[in-house]
């Protein structure tokens, strides 16, 4: 069992100094909108000018010893390790994690005979993948403070008598060395021997309960194996990659998302989608601290950082109620509620019109319906409704025969709504949620005729959108924005594009803040990929034509996030994955599974028939030869949620009942 846990010591009586200097745990949300980027790792930290900057206050350093959640820390004086800022960066294949300390980072002392210790330091970045407790471990396990609870893996470069000696991965998910001699088996494709460090095939990670100090640790190669290493050596190399900063006081480092290896289905651990909690350490032997002791600085997690790709806007359909969404952004219906295909779900009823915008500006479009002068907005972005008690919206706006439509009229990052009425636009252009008339700040002007369809988008890439309108297979934009049409001598533009039975479909398509025009004809889009506004065929590289839906569907264009499913089961267990629900309503609330102690049984605050939460690809698993049974039983109900208890003979539950991300897919299902 390898550890890098720092052995017991006695704890020196110390005055306790840090009072309010270390804080309870504070939680951090980073949006991260300016933080897709490619970094170099060279030493040279200007990549990092324009990335969002934590801060931890100077002086937080403390003892390594304390393990209980409870315990404050004892004050030992390293410079090396007193952080004071902390970024985390990523591009589609990478994420990149940055360290400024008030010492020198890495530094440590060189061993020069008997009596002369190697130092040992480490640069840590602790991450939960998953957003769930029950998984991974405790801060407070590896002498971390502030703590919190769930963290999943580690990316970490460790020092070494006085050089770099490996960036590596680290799983916490095994709490026994019979679990860890799975976990090295897994992920080495089973080849794993005691003894025989590797290089193996890499394999996969099974994300579950561990603790600090039982845990596997790898370096990644570039041919896809991985090697399990050790600290203090013997160095090995792999994808990896890190530099200190010429004064010594800064330190960045690079960590291609392959290298924490895929769930036991090929879902990337860490990759684009991802949502994780990121906490930053560091921590170092007492060679060369003031106090000889080991001392560690961590700093309050960086909490719900998304790793959401800028991408060109993809297409959806809204059919009876339903929203098909192309996720993936391929162009092409791949199914739905698994893995990283497309999804569709229920919001509104067979008549509603379909709006989508960007209702909490994290850059990434949500869904509403508009029903006679009502809007009903998916405010939670959790793809269903539930009410303005659960964080979704109604507004009332505009008459029943009114248009509606959807933009960022102001510039502030968010979309606001307003209609369309034979011409003249209503727009909530000062975000309150009704017409208050211009001299209150909206807007009301006339832009397009009688029988014309509105359009919305930021013609000029200014963040500012703009309207326009379609007539007769003709775009009418308001390309300068004055909300006036003055020609194309005055700066407007006019564009033939489609036939005048085509439904007009704005999105940025080719992902350079401009918006771009398309049409939905039937069953197919017809879209200007290439931003020069009129129609170049389907080629590559050109523009882009695809089928996708049916006839009689309303096309839907918006950025949309990039699903994510982890399947946190014991290996050879079934699998449950969440299927369309079906039948009567059970009632809304928060869905939450607890796995009873027998691990055969569970409850459940919703009633879902088992046949419909099991795909069909994992039925089978269920069943003992053929004679398994499933009971349900009710156990009463009280104001707020419906409990079933649930039993299955002959096969185990797996784990990913208990995973609380697992378990929202519940909210809201039936019967």
């Amino acid at each position: 069992m390898w550890s890098h846990f720092v052995q017991s010591r006695r704890r020196t009586e110390r005055k306790n100094r840090f009072g309010s200097e270390i804080c309870p745990l504070e939680r951090r949300d980073l949006l991260s909108a300016n933080v897709f980027k490619t970094i170099t790792i060279d030493g040279n930290m200007a990549d990092w000018a324009n990335v969002p900057t934590y801060f931890d206050a100077e002086g937080n350093t403390h003892d390594t010893d304390h393990t209980d959640p409870n315990d404050t820390p004892v004050p030992i004086v390293h410079p090396d390790v007193d952080l004071l800022e902390y970024k985390v960066a990523y591009d589609s294949e990478n994420i990149y994690f940055y360290f400024r300390s008030k010492g020198v980072i890495g530094r440590t002392q060189v061993s020069t005979g008997p009596g002369v210790a190697s130092g040992r330091y480490y640069a840590i970045t602790t991450i939960d993948v998953d957003q769930n407790n029950v998984t991974g471990y405790e801060l407070s396990e590896g002498g971390y403070y502030p703590t919190s609870n769930g963290y999943d893996v580690n990316a970490e470069v460790e020092y070494y008598d006085g050089v770099f000696n490996t960036a590596h991965y680290l799983n916490h998910g095994a709490t026994n060395q019979a679990e860890l001699n799975q976990a090295f088996l897994e992920q080495s494709s089973g080849l794993w021997t005691s003894g025989n460090d590797g290089p193996y095939p890499a394999g996969f990670m099974t994300v579950k309960p561990g603790i600090y100090d039982t845990y596997t640790q790898w370096v990644y190669h570039d041919d896809d194996t991985l090697t399990f290493v050790r600290d203090r050596g013997p160095v090995v190399n792999g994808i990896t990659s890190q530099f200190v900063s010429p004064d010594g006081h800064s330190m960045e480092m690079k960590f291609p998302y392959k290298g924490f290896l895929t769930d036991i289905y090929g879902n990337s651990i860490i990759g684009l989608g991802a949502t994780l909690d990121i906490s930053f350490s560091l921590e170092a032997s007492s060679e060369l601290s003031p106090d000889h002791e080991w001392a560690s600085n961590t700093a309050a997690p960086v909490v719900g950082f998304h790793l959401n790709a800028p991408s060109k806007d993809s297409v959806a359909v809204y059919r009876n109620g339903k929203f098909y969404i192309d996720q993936n952004n391929n162009s092409a219906w791949n199914g739905g509620n698994g893995g990283n295909n497309d999804i569709v779900f229920n919001f509104g009823t067979p008549g509603d019109v379909p709006v989508a915008g960007d209702w909490n500006a994290d850059g990434f479009e949500d869904v509403g319906i508009y029903r006679k002068g009502k809007w009903y907005l998916d405010a939670n972005g959790n793809h269903k409704w539930d009410g303005p008690a659960g964080g979704d919206v109604i507004y009332t706006f505009g008459a029943a025969d009114d248009v509606p439509v959807v933009g960022d009229w102001n510039n502030d990052g968010r979309d606001d709504i307003g209609i369309f009425r034979n011409g003249l636009w209503f727009l909530d252009q000062n975000g309150n949620h009704k017409f208050d008339g211009i001299a209150a700040g909206d807007a009301q002007f006339t832009f397009g005729t009688a029988g014309s369809k509105p359009i919305v988008g930021d013609w000029d890439g200014d963040g500012t959108d703009n309207v326009g309108y379609v007539s007769n297979a003709s775009f009418y934009l308001d390309q300068n924005g004055n909300r006036t049409w003055n020609g194309t001598a005055g700066g407007d533009q006019v564009i033939k594009f489609g036939n005048p039975d085509d439904i007009p479909v704005i999105g940025d398509w080719n992902d350079d803040n401009i918006s771009d025009i398309g049409v939905y004809r039937r069953n197919q889009y017809l879209i200007d990929r290439n931003g020069n506004r009129q129609w170049d065929g389907n080629a590559p590289n050109a523009d882009l034509a695809f089928v996708f839906g049916s006839p009689g569907d309303v096309p839907v264009g918006g950025r949309w996030i990039m699903p994510r499913v982890l399947s946190n089961t014991i290996p050879g267990s079934s699998v449950v994955t969440a299927a369309e629900p079906q039948g009567t309503s059970a009632g809304s609330g928060i869905a939450t599974v607890n796995v009873n102690s027998d691990s055969n049984s569970f409850d459940s605050t919703v009633s879902v028939p088992v046949a419909s939460l099991l795909s069909k690809k994992h039925k089978s698993q269920w069943r003992d030869s053929g004679n398994s049974t499933v009971e349900s039983a009710s156990k009463g109900d009280d104001s707020a949620k419906h409990h079933r208890h649930r039993k299955v003979s002959g096969s185990s539950l797996p784990v990913s009942l208990v995973d609380e991300a697992f378990t929202n897919l519940f909210q809201g299902a039936t019967l």
